[in-house]
């Protein structure tokens, strides 16, 4: 007897989703944003730009910026990515609002 079940998918927004950027734009957006000021905003970075993760309840600073890569990463509860992931696991948003909120503070125009 085979059971099935069914997932309820979360209803996405239109506009959300007919809303893509470049990816020239997100380039330059990465290499714009300032990662340390970004991370300041929900951490403290010693010289070395380690800290605290925000997700994660660790005592010790597991969390590691890679700034010529853009990068980071946390050595405890094992998040990372980029700016955008940073914005979408921080701030609890889409994508597409990371992406609007990275080029408020890296400077970049987006196209409308």
């Amino acid at each position: 007897m085979a059971v099935c079940f069914e997932i309820a998918q979360p209803k996405k927004d239109e506009e959300i989703m007919k809303k893509k950027y470049p990816r020239e734009i997100l380039d330059q957006i990465r290499k714009s944003i300032n990662l340390t000021d970004l991370f300041k905003r929900h951490t403290t970075l010693d010289k070395y730009n380690r800290g605290l993760c925000p997700f994660c309840k660790g005592r010790n600073r597991n969390l590691s910026l890679n700034l010529k890569k853009g990068l980071w990463y946390c050595f405890n509860c094992g998040k990372g990515g980029d700016a955008f992931n940073f914005i979408m696991q921080a701030e609890k948003v889409s994508f597409p609002t990371a992406v609007k909120v990275a080029a408020i503070d890296a400077g970049v125009e987006l196209p409308e």
